[in-house]
């Protein structure tokens, strides 16, 4: 077969074209790190890395949920190991006094002792972090009170002879509102003269259907917001009331050991709360009253306090110091009014590695006592064992179930020291699914640098490779270019 000197040309300018571009692919996968430029060098490759990407950003949510488990538990054990202090030295004036031959003075400074430890115990038990959350488990819940008693008059000429705002309507703030008729079935409401987007020149839109003016629901203005007409409303109707909202929740130092639904029924009278009454799952637990100094109003900030105290008639009692706060003017609520809370049994769960979920703390109520009968109240063994000291400081000689006493304290000590070693435990998951997490971020990262990032080595090989061929390619073509054959051809 015979080669013509154009086909040799043609050959050594292919190779040129060829190992040029060869080179600047080396060259580029060098320089950028990125064995892929383009979506159709490395399709499959490229796919895989997008996976791997979403699998490293939910590795980096795991971490930051394994630091905040890890905080939580650090804090619940220093705080239960502080508890536990005081336990002991409740117990340990307990054993001075039991073992000792002691008069009243002597069993007074025990009781002392023993009274300052159970104190710096009830402050421990509701302990917060500094984002104001407790470190045990707290059963604050914030309850929202309707407050739909409100005044509505009429302005304008119209058939309307009353409106009533429906019993469920809840007001998110207290402001004037004015509702304008448009027509018979069209009505525009503006809060202190402002629309939705808070211009005078925006309103919310309502309808009115069957002798109901409806709005839909506002959120942070208004909800199931109502009104009952009496009468057709015409063109140029206007109403105007002033909401008077009421917040009802839970004071921060409440505690709760019983889970369950929690309302609070009011009674009024003299346009004041007169008496409430506290049930559980539809059972009454406590009644207070006005009249008993129960509840008190400071009409100054508009706070209304219900002092609910210690439950003493339930054993183990199912709440301690609880206080509801009632803010707002409360002269234009009803008797029908009331405000309901439901406290949890269960602590949040949070997922530490794929699909392994431990709780974000460690349970309050578990702790010190959650109300069943396999479970110490712990705050009231301790404080059984103070006041018996004190009656024994008044009476010279200790009462004849002390011994039983400090058994029950003894076992309330290990409900705590059990709550404590469940933190270490999960303390000590949350290390190991850290290592774990660490080890498996380790190899998906070497996987995505595999797939996706320049192997230098062989992009140097190539390149050299590359940049020998093309330095061959070009001197046959230069010996090509200076042969006489080639002067002629041209």
């Amino acid at each position: 077969m015979r080669i013509s000197s154009q086909q040799l040309l043609s050959a050594s300018i292919r190779a040129i074209q060829d190992q040029s571009v060869d080179a600047m692919k080396w060259q580029e996968q060098i320089s950028s790190g990125q064995r892929y430029n383009a979506a159709s060098q490395g399709m499959v490759a490229l796919a895989r890395g997008v996976e791997i990407a979403f699998d490293q950003s939910k590795f980096k949510m795991l971490q930051a949920n394994q630091d905040f488990v890890a905080n939580r538990m650090a804090m619940a054990d220093t705080q239960l190991a502080s508890m536990l202090g005081s336990m002991n030295l409740i117990k340990e004036a307990a054993l001075q006094a039991r073992n000792g031959s002691y008069g009243s003075p002597a069993f007074s400074s025990l009781a002392q002792k023993a009274r300052v430890e159970y104190e710096a115990l009830r402050q421990q038990a509701a302990a917060a972090n500094a984002s104001d959350e407790n470190i045990l488990l707290s059963a604050r819940t914030p309850a929202r009170l309707s407050q739909p008693q409100v005044t509505i008059t009429n302005g304008g000429t119209s058939a309307v002879t009353a409106a009533t705002i429906a019993s469920d309507a809840v007001f998110e703030v207290g402001r004037e509102y004015s509702i304008n008729f448009e027509s018979s079935t069209e009505a525009l409401l503006q809060i202190d003269g402002l629309g939705p987007d808070g211009t005078a020149t925006s309103f919310f839109e309502g309808t009115v259907s069957g002798g109901v003016l409806r709005f839909p629901q506002q959120e942070s203005q208004f909800f199931n917001l109502d009104v009952t007409l009496t009468g057709a409303p015409t063109e140029g109707t206007e109403l105007v009331f002033l909401a008077n909202p009421v917040d009802v929740e839970v004071d921060g130092v409440s505690k709760i050991f019983v889970p369950g639904d929690y309302e609070i029924a009011f009674t009024l009278a003299g346009g004041a709360i007169s008496s409430a009454t506290l049930s559980k799952d539809g059972v009454d637990l406590k009644t207070v009253t006005a009249s008993g100094g129960a509840i008190t109003t400071d009409s100054q900030v508009g706070l209304t306090t219900l002092d609910f105290g210690d439950d003493s008639v339930n054993d183990p009692p199912y709440f301690y110091d609880l206080q509801i706060l009632v803010q707002g003017d409360v002269a234009d609520m009803s008797s029908n009014d009331s405000a309901s809370f439901v406290v949890s049994s269960a602590v949040k769960q949070i997922e530490i590695e794929p699909d392994v979920w431990v709780d974000e703390g460690i349970s309050f109520r578990r702790a010190l006592g959650d109300g069943t009968s396999s479970s110490k109240d712990v705050l009231a063994e301790a404080l059984a064992i103070v006041e018996a000291l004190e009656s024994a400081a008044s009476s010279g000689s200790l009462a004849s179930n002390f011994g039983a006493l400090m058994n029950a304290h003894d076992d309330a000590t290990r409900q705590l020291e059990n709550a404590q070693i469940r933190s270490g435990l999960l303390g000590a998951q949350i290390d190991a699914a850290r290592s774990a997490l660490e080890t498996k971020s380790t190899e998906l990262e070497a996987h995505r640098s595999r797939l996706l990032d320049t192997d230098i080595a062989e992009a140097s090989a190539g390149l050299v490779r590359t940049q020998t061929l093309l330095e061959a390619a070009r001197s046959i073509f230069a010996r090509l270019e200076s042969s006489n054959l080639f002067q002629r051809l041209m």
